[in-house]
């Protein structure tokens, strides 16, 4: 449990449930088990209380973060957060080819997708240089 509220907090019971595919009243017990560890967050989920002092604290994100295709980030199960919208959620995740999460200032932005040919992800493929580039 406290490992689901670390990494897919602040969260609920019945999405603990279905991460975990037990019943949503099992879920429940679980929660319980570690209520006094928990803190409510503004939307009324839950998560970790020390976490929640540890977001409070922290400075607004900033800056743009390409987040890869299959990255554990974009496993959650409550997709709706990320992206907001049907369409951009449709092209982020494809059972096949799926492209990976473009960060602007912490909220969702839109999708990428490596250019193999022009080797776009230079660096991380051993290249000297990267190249952007956008399209609509």
């Amino acid at each position: 449990m406290r490992r689901f509220l670390r990494c897919y907090g602040p969260a609920t019971a019945k999405a603990f449930a279905q991460w975990t595919t037990r019943s949503v009243s099992d879920a429940r017990s679980v929660f319980s088990d570690i209520d006094t560890e928990q803190a409510d967050d503004d939307s009324g989920e839950r998560l970790l209380a020390d976490d929640l002092r540890a977001l409070k604290a922290r400075r607004k994100p900033s800056g743009l973060r390409l987040v890869p295709a299959h990255d554990p980030f974009l496993q959650q199960r409550d997709r709706e957060r990320l992206p907001p919208d049907q369409k951009s959620r449709r092209l982020l995740w494809r059972p096949v080819g799926a492209p990976g999460l473009l960060l602007v200032d912490g909220k969702a932005a839109g999708v990428w997708k490596a250019n193999r040919a022009g080797e776009a992800i230079a660096p991380f493929r051993g290249a000297e240089r990267a190249v952007v580039s956008f399209s609509d």
